[in-house]
């Protein structure tokens, strides 16, 4: 597969910018989620420790099934 035929391929690199940070796609649970997942985020922002253990965290990754189908792929 020619790298250029993948979807992501036709957009450009994001940029990131310093000190902006979003909180969001919680879906449905949002109103469960939304207070444990800010204060993670506040944690992060004031370089705090997080208020959850880190295998909590890793568990919570949004990249999280990125990092399960690679690990399937080697397999």
């Amino acid at each position: 597969v020619c790298s250029s035929d993948l979807p992501w391929a036709r957009y450009p690199n994001a940029l990131y910018q310093p000190g902006l940070y979003a909180l969001t796609g919680l879906g449905a649970r949002g109103l469960v989620s939304a207070p444990i997942a800010a204060e993670v985020l506040a944690a992060e922002i004031a370089q705090e420790p997080w208020p959850l253990e880190r295998d909590l965290i890793t568990a919570l990754h949004a990249g999280r099934f990125l990092v399960r189908d690679l690990k399937r792929r080697e397999a």
